[in-house]
């Protein structure tokens, strides 16, 4: 079935150019111009991906975001012409699920889109996993801790699944970026970074001394499957 893309842009020839884009590559695309319209067009069509620029007329990209998280579970890419780490810090704290910064290459969009729509691969034999107190529903996206549903966005699921996953490995923010987005890490991308800062937070980790998803400096992340 056809996914369909939400683009919230106010700036009218890139909106367009990344509706002619990701249409030509087989994606059901529809059009919002500023924050109220977004709002309203990802309450009612619940498109599976949200385009959102961070600069939008009547209400920003992260405004929106606030609006709509509680109640919309699908993907948001967060594009903006800034260049701080704070912006993009508050968007994935706020359940963004990428941040492409303008100019935005459309090959990259697509590569990033496609990998974001790309549901993780269930083995039959392993649905769920279970580590102390933390349970990973694989087919359902769902985590429990200490039996209590930690409410959490897909990309947020897939990094914890993907680190859960390699349990008692130290993965490389490289080999983490590369498995994760489907491209070949820049060098220069902290992504990763906040996203893992950010699930620290929501599950309990403290960000001074991490026990479950421990630092090895220099050489990257451990998910401690006995620290549950």
């Amino acid at each position: 079935m056809c996914k369909t893309v939400l683009i919230v842009e106010d700036d009218k020839k890139l909106n367009n150019l990344m509706f002619e884009f990701l249409t030509q590559h087989g994606y059901r695309v529809i059009q919002a111009y500023s924050g109220d319209v977004g709002i309203q067009m990802i309450l009612g069509e619940k498109p599976d991906l949200v385009i959102l620029d961070i600069m939008l007329p009547n209400f920003s990209g992260i405004e929106v975001c606030k609006a709509v998280r509680s109640a919309y579970r699908g993907i948001i890419i967060m594009v903006t012409a800034q260049d701080d780490d704070e912006s993009e810090i508050e968007s994935l704290t706020l359940g963004v699920d990428d941040f492409i910064r303008k100019p935005v290459n459309p090959d990259i969009l697509l590569l990033r889109a496609n990998k974001l729509l790309t549901m993780t691969s269930v083995d039959s034999n392993k649905k769920v996993l279970n580590y102390g107190n933390l349970k990973l529903d694989l087919v359902k996206f769902e985590v429990f801790l200490s039996s209590i549903q930690i409410d959490i966005s897909q990309s947020d699921f897939k990094l914890l699944a993907y680190l859960a996953e390699n349990a008692d490995k130290i993965m490389s923010r490289e080999q983490i970026y590369t498995d994760i987005k489907g491209i070949e890490y820049n060098g220069l991308d902290r992504s990763i970074d906040n996203k893992i800062s950010h699930l620290r937070k929501i599950l309990g980790d403290d960000p001074k001394k991490p026990e479950r998803i421990r630092t090895v400096w220099g050489k990257g992340y451990l998910f401690c499957s006995d620290a549950w």
